[in-house]
C-alpha cells in the first residue's frame, strides 16, 4: 500500500464570519500568514488571501485554510495559523470545525473486495465493467468522520472529521489539539483497510 497525502484543509463554520476584516495587512499583523502575500481578494461578501504555503477563504458562513504545498512543516503550521486567526477574532460565533485529509495512490486493489457486493447483481444492474466505491461514517472521539473511497485507477480516500462547537473560540482551540491525531487516525484506517 502506498498512501500519499494530497491535500489537507481546515474549515471553521460560524453564524457570521466577517470577511471584510481579513485583508492582506490584517493576516500579516495578526501573524495568521507570513509574507510574501502573493494573491488576495478583499470584498464585503468574500475574502481570499494566500502566500506560498497556505490559502485562506472567508465568507459569512465559513472560513477555510488550505495547505497549498503538502509538506510536514506546512502541515504543522496549520493549527498555529488557525489559533492565531481565532485568537484575533474570539467574539465570532463559531459553530463547527472540520479537518479534511485527501489521500491518493492508496492501492491498486479493487474496492469491491472490501465492500463485497453481489457481483452478479451488480453486473446485471450496471455492466460488466463497474467499479465500487463507498462512503463510511463512524465516530472518533468528539468527531463524526466521513470517509469517501473513490474507485479511480488507484483508490482515492477523502476524510472529513467534523465536530460541532458549543463554546465558541475556546471550543475551536480545544478541537485544534486533535488535528494531528485525526490525521494519524485517517492513516491508521488506510493501513487497516489496505495494508498487506
Amino acid at each position: 500500500m502506498k498512501k500519499k497525502l494530497d491535500n489537507t484543509n481546515v474549515v471553521i463554520l460560524a453564524r457570521s464570519h466577517n470577511p471584510t476584516i481579513v485583508s492582506k495587512e490584517w493576516v500579516i499583523k495578526k501573524e495568521v500568514l507570513e509574507e510574501p502575500i502573493i494573491n488576495f481578494i478583499h470584498t464585503p461578501p468574500f475574502s481570499m488571501v494566500e502566500n506560498n504555503d497556505l490559502r485562506i477563504h472567508v465568507d459569512s458562513g465559513r472560513m477555510q485554510i488550505i495547505v497549498k504545498r503538502v509538506e510536514p512543516d506546512i502541515i504543522d503550521k496549520l493549527p498555529i495559523v488557525i489559533k492565531n486567526y481565532v485568537n484575533s477574532l474570539p467574539e465570532t460565533p463559531y459553530t463547527a470545525i472540520g479537518f479534511n485529509f485527501s489521500y491518493r495512490e492508496i492501492t491498486e486493489k479493487n474496492l469491491g473486495s472490501i465492500f463485497s457486493p453481489d457481483v452478479e447483481k451488480f453486473r446485471k444492474a450496471f455492466s460488466e465493467d463497474y467499479r465500487v466505491g463507498g462512503t463510511i461514517r463512524f465516530n472518533f472521539e468528539d468527531f463524526i468522520v466521513t470517509v469517501n473511497l473513490l474507485p479511480d485507477e488507484k483508490v482515492l480516500a477523502n476524510f472529513n472529521f467534523h465536530s460541532d462547537i458549543k463554546e465558541g473560540s475556546s471550543g475551536i482551540m480545544e478541537k485544534l489539539k486533535s488535528y494531528h491525531e485525526t490525521m494519524r487516525k485517517a492513516e491508521e484506517v488506510l493501513e487497516v483497510l489496505f495494508g498487506d
